[in-house]
């Protein structure tokens, strides 16, 4: 069972990537799951799936969706 579960949604893979393996490293003895999103679509996708995060990290500047508006649309859903 995953204790904590935690979400980064970046546009650029490479950081959204980077930032998941620095928090499973930091976290190596504890039962943390980080899942990278490449957008505020596919994150408020997931959430509307049901998916459900102790923890997200937004990029602010993103072409499709931006973080501010990711973050209403996530509050308005959990």
């Amino acid at each position: 069972m995953i204790s904590i579960r935690i979400a980064v949604c970046d546009d650029e893979k490479y950081f959204s990537n980077m930032i998941c393996e620095a928090i499973n490293s930091f976290f190596n003895s504890l039962d943390v799951m980080c899942v990278p999103f490449s957008g505020g679509d596919s994150l408020i996708e997931a959430t509307e799936k049901g998916q459900r995060f102790d923890a997200v990290f937004l990029d602010i500047e993103m072409p499709v969706m931006n973080g501010y508006a990711a973050t209403v649309a996530i509050r308005q859903l959990d």
